[in-house]
């Protein structure tokens, strides 16, 4: 089967940054977004403007089963897979949905690289899964499965679908669960456990998530990375 390019390492970290003194673990959150959102960018760049393509279920296709309704006023959410390539969305456009399921679902810096993780390994056993109208989906449902996945606390999927709800306004507790479920059907129900492997995404995301001009975020500074 062929598959898209991998997500990461790629080159060219965008020149927006914070101009606040973060905490380093908010440079590290902040850093690995960026990084996320430019991996994500360029694959979506790659399928919609080379028009490569892939079986891609209904439960992830917006054509199909949308997660918002028509009329919701956000720009960057309006991705419906129908639009040319020049107005395909901006690498600001990506972040900015990064962003919001980041903070909606009150992830850290580790959840989001886990997610990164899992939506690899689905691009690589999987192909062109990751489309237009099937990102908001897919990034959701790795999102959700990585919050799970590392909190103490049970952290059950309505709560995530309350989470989102005044973005995805057409998402329900009962769709949230389905797409959710075929995730972990698409992954064969198997989770990346290799340290190694998330110490290698982990320092692709922050060099890929740091501006030109600045030095990635300390490696002490990050408690996952096994030495």
């Amino acid at each position: 089967m062929d598959t898209p390019p991998r997500t990461w390492p790629l080159n060219g970290a965008p020149a927006i940054y914070a101009t606040s003194h973060p905490s380093a673990d908010e440079r590290i959150l902040s850093c690995v977004c960026w990084g996320a959102s430019n991996s994500l960018f360029k694959i979506l760049r790659f399928t919609h403007t080379t028009g490569a393509t892939g079986y891609v279920p209904a439960l992830w296709d917006e054509r199909v089963v949308p997660l918002c309704d028509v009329d919701t006023p956000i720009a960057s959410f309006l991705w419906d897979g129908s639009m040319p390539a020049y107005l395909a969305p901006r690498l600001t456009d990506v972040h900015d949905l990064v962003r919001t399921i980041v903070e909606r679902l009150r992830m850290d810096a580790h959840e989001v690289v886990i997610a990164m993780v899992l939506l690899e390994t689905l691009l690589v056993q999987r192909g062109f899964v990751l489309q237009l109208y099937s990102a908001r989906p897919l990034l959701l449902a790795t999102c959700i499965l990585a919050s799970k996945l590392t909190r103490d606390a049970d952290m059950p999927t309505l709560s995530c679908v309350r989470a989102m709800e005044n973005h995805f306004t057409a998402l329900t507790p009962q769709l949230g669960a389905r797409i959710e479920r075929q995730l972990l059907e698409y992954l064969e129900w198997h989770i990346p456990n290799d340290p190694a492997e998330y110490r290698r995404h982990t320092l692709a995301l922050l060099r890929e998530g740091t501006p030109p001009h600045m030095l990635p975020p300390s490696i002490v500074d990050v408690p996952w990375i096994v030495s």
